[in-house]
């Protein structure tokens, strides 16, 4: 399903448990993105001071632009799914 690129639709899981139904709708990621943001904060927080986080955002915007689009890979987020008293998502 995440193979769609900006066409991949939102996803809805259901289960069923003990004459129980609960659902939950996760929105697709661009999982490329995730990683160069996830690269920028890991540097800014390796780093620190004004010139850290300055170099590690151009870098990220950089990567953001010089990537090819339409070899970015999207998934969904993992989802919880609670019944009984789990019911907080944890």
């Amino acid at each position: 399903m995440p193979s769609f690129g900006t066409n991949t639709k939102p996803a809805k899981v259901t289960c069923r448990y003990d004459g129980e139904e609960s659902s939950v709708t996760t929105q697709p990621l661009n999982l490329t993105l995730v990683a160069i943001n996830q690269k920028a904060q890991n540097a800014k927080d390796a780093v620190g001071g004004i010139l850290g986080l300055l170099a590690a955002d151009i870098v990220a915007e950089t990567n953001k632009q010089e990537r090819d689009p339409s070899d970015d890979k999207w998934g969904y987020q993992n989802v919880h799914i609670g019944f009984g008293n789990d019911t907080d998502g944890s």
